[in-house]
């Protein structure tokens, strides 16, 4: 069999894809070529590539291609890296404060990475890992922008909307609040003004999607932030359930705060408990307590049977 000669459109093809491209990639665009031959082409026309991409075994053991999947848990690990993490074209890196070191670890272990450090005198633990071939597709599928602090992403990163109640679950792990007393709870994520139409879609989506007609509101704050609240007891109460039953890694010390053992019914049967409760002679604070309405709420109801 004759020595297989390069065509001019296949060095020009070489030429435009061997820097972006890993050695597994080469030799299924020239299968012919064998990977001395390769390597000999790339010699003479003067190529070369970075480390990360002539390490093919690198590659492989970086998974952040499960990022891609459409499923629970790499929704809420997206959230959390869109919250707190840096994604540039081949570098992903997310950075937290110690005392959340032991979260990281679990992220590093669904990544299958080890690659975390104690930085800024051990009061920082940062997570980077580097990968050229799949992070441009994480951009692209998800429409992640350079300096996303300023620039939302392009569109909601999930149609279902159990994906987008696993994905808020992540942000909130990353940037959010969750405060408690005995029987109120909230929870809260400020970010930059640009992303007011953003979580206004968000939160939209997983309104229809819980059948409700708002899922918390969003608004912006005197300062000029976009801020995201959600303090409705019983829509806090169906989101954590969702989360626990989709067997999510949620922050303990957020998430312990909320229960979500408590009576759980749709908007449209509030009323009749609430009624129900009070005809049995249950006061205003037990029917908070042991139902998860909110005083506004019981008051509500209350206001509206006197007026009938």
């Amino acid at each position: 069999m004759s020595k297989h000669q390069w065509t001019e459109e296949e060095t020009d093809r070489f030429k435009r894809i061997y820097n972006n491209s890993t050695n597994d990639e080469l030799r299924v665009s020239f299968p012919w070529a064998s990977d001395y031959s390769l390597w000999s082409k790339a010699c003479h026309l003067g190529l070369s590539k970075d480390k990360e991409i002539l390490l093919d075994k690198r590659y492989v053991e970086t998974k952040l291609v499960k990022l891609l999947d459409d499923s629970p848990e790499a929704a809420y690990w997206f959230g959390f890296l869109i919250a707190d993490g840096y994604f540039s074209n081949r570098r992903l890196e997310i950075e937290v404060a110690r005392v959340d070191l032991k979260h990281l670890k679990v992220l590093s272990t669904y990544l299958e990475t080890s690659n975390i450090h104690l930085v800024k005198n051990n009061t920082q633990a940062r997570l980077t890992i580097i990968d050229r071939h799949v992070i441009p597709k994480i951009r692209q599928k998800f429409g992640i922008k350079d300096k996303k602090t300023y620039n939302p992403l392009e569109k909601l990163p999930y149609l279902s909307g159990e994906l987008l109640c696993c994905f808020l679950a992540g942000l909130i792990d990353g940037d959010g609040h969750v405060s408690s007393n005995q029987s109120f709870k909230r929870i809260t994520i400020k970010v930059h003004e640009n992303w007011l139409k953003f979580f206004n879609s968000l939160s939209l989506a997983i309104a229809k999607y819980f059948g409700e007609n708002k899922f918390g509101k969003t608004y912006l704050t005197s300062n000029s932030y976009c801020a995201f609240e959600l303090a409705d007891q019983i829509q806090l109460t169906w989101f954590k359930r969702l989360l626990v039953n989709n067997k999510l890694p949620l922050m303990k010390r957020k998430w312990d705060k909320i229960d979500e053992g408590r009576i759980c019914v749709g908007c449209k049967e509030r009323k009749k408990i609430v009624i129900s409760m009070l005809e049995e002679g249950y006061s205003e604070k037990e029917i908070i307590d042991i139902g998860g309405f909110s005083k506004k709420y019981v008051q509500g109801v209350k206001n509206g049977i006197k007026n009938e």
